[in-house]
C-alpha cells in the first residue's frame, strides 16, 4: 500500500510511518521506528509532517505516542489540501504568465509547440492541456490512457463538471474492451456528451475553449509518437469546424 500512498504524494518515510500506525495502533517513537523501518532520528519530523497533512495525531503523555487518523477522514482531508494548493498554483501560474508576456513584448504570442518520441512527456503535456479547459473542451478521444495517470484524468473530468465546462467527446464504433467502456461510462456519468462515428479516426484531437487545439498520435512504436498544440486562430478555427461537422454526423452511443 505504500506505493499507492506515494502515488498520492506522500514520501517514502511518511507512507511507511502511516501504514505502521494503522497496522499496530498507538506507538511511541522507538516502537514506530522498529515497526516502520524508518530511522528513529527521522521519526519526529516525519510524524510532524503527517500531523500537518492530517494523517496522524500526537497524543499527550510521556513518552509521546502517535496514532493514525482513520483513512476515511485523513484521505479526503489530504485531497482537499492538495486541491487548495493546486488552485493556488494555477492562480500563480496565470499571474506569472501575464508578467512574462509583459516582460517579453517582442516575443510572438502565436505559436505551435510539440513533444515527440517521449511517452512520459506526452502524457504530462496531454494532462496539462486536459486540465486547462475553463469553458469548453471538444475531444476526438483516445481509447488509451497511461495507467499511472488514471486518477488524474478522472479528477480532471470531475473538475470539468464542477466548473461548468461543456465537454464533448467523439469516438469511433470499433469494438472496445470492458476497461475502455468503463472509462466512457465514467465520462458520461460526470457530464460528458458523447457521440459515435463510423468514420476512421486516425489520430486524437482536442479543442480547448475555442482558443487552443492539439493533435496527437500515440499508435505504433514510441519513436513515431507526437503531440502538437497551437493557439493559432486559423488552425484552431479549422479543427473546431472539423469537429463540429463530425459531431453533427455522429450519433449518441448505445448502452456501453
Amino acid at each position: 500500500m505504500d506505493a499507492e500512498l506515494k502515488a498520492l504524494g506522500l514520501k517514502e518515510y511518511e507512507a511507511k510511518v502511516y501504514l505502521a500506525l494503522l497496522r499496530y495502533g498507538k506507538l511511541d517513537a522507538k516502537q514506530l521506528a522498529a515497526h516502520s523501518g524508518v530511522p528513529q532520528n527521522r521519526i519526529y519530523e516525519t510524524v510532524e509532517t503527517l500531523r500537518r497533512l492530517g494523517f496522524v495525531d500526537i497524543l499527550l503523555g510521556y513518552p509521546k505516542q502517535f496514532e493514525a487518523v482513520d483513512p476515511k477522514i485523513a484521505l479526503p482531508h489530504y485531497l482537499e489540501l492538495k486541491e487548495h494548493e493546486l488552485a493556488g498554483l494555477r492562480e500563480e501560474a496565470e499571474r506569472l504568465a501575464a508578467q512574462l508576456r509583459k516582460a517579453e513584448p517582442g516575443k510572438p504570442e502565436i505559436g505551435v509547440w510539440s513533444v515527440v518520441r517521449s511517452r512520459a512527456e506526452i502524457a504530462d503535456r496531454r494532462l496539462a492541456l486536459f486540465n486547462s479547459a475553463k469553458k469548453s473542451k471538444k475531444l476526438i478521444v483516445s481509447t488509451t490512457r497511461p495507467p499511472e495517470k488514471e486518477f488524474a484524468y478522472k479528477k480532471a473530468v470531475r473538475a470539468f463538471k464542477q466548473r461548468g465546462v461543456v465537454y464533448k467527446v467523439i469516438r469511433n464504433t470499433l469494438p472496445i474492451t470492458e476497461k475502455q467502456a468503463s472509462w466512457y461510462r465514467y465520462m458520461e456519468a460526470e457530464g460528458a456528451e458523447m457521440r459515435l462515428t463510423e468514420l476512421p479516426l486516425h489520430m486524437k484531437m482536442c479543442i480547448i475553449d475555442g482558443e487552443l487545439a492539439c493533435i496527437e498520435s500515440t499508435e505504433g512504436p514510441e519513436e513515431g509518437w507526437f503531440l502538437i498544440w497551437t493557439n493559432s486562430k486559423p488552425i484552431v478555427a479549422f479543427l473546431d469546424t472539423y469537429f463540429d461537422l463530425l459531431w453533427e454526423g455522429a450519433r449518441p452511443p448505445r448502452a456501453l
